[in-house]
């Protein structure tokens, strides 16, 4: 078998995906009737968990972002990123 290579690049329509379902989930806990405290609290929860995610997985920035999937000879999942090389194996069934 060939080995295959997946190269991921950014995806701003991801992170846009991603934004606006946060914006949605935000208005959701802003009319909840709940005290304010909780209501700040889990909002900027929201904020900076989106902020992470759009960042390693939708626009690829971080480190730890996957820059690549690939399938070598030995038919091994390889997922490469910036810091470093993993690799699984695929079962016979699938």
């Amino acid at each position: 078998m060939k080995p295959s290579l997946l190269d991921l690049k950014p995806s701003f329509y991801l992170a846009y995906l991603l934004g606006l379902l946060s914006l949605i989930g935000c208005c959701i806990v802003l009319i909840l009737a709940i005290a304010l405290w909780m209501k700040t609290i889990t909002i900027l929860v929201m904020v900076l968990v989106s902020g992470f995610y759009i960042a390693r997985d939708a626009l690829v920035i971080f480190p730890a972002s996957w820059r690549a999937v690939y399938l070598d000879k030995d038919q091994k999942i390889m997922l490469r990123s910036f810091a470093e090389h993993c690799s699984f194996s695929v079962c016979n069934n699938s």
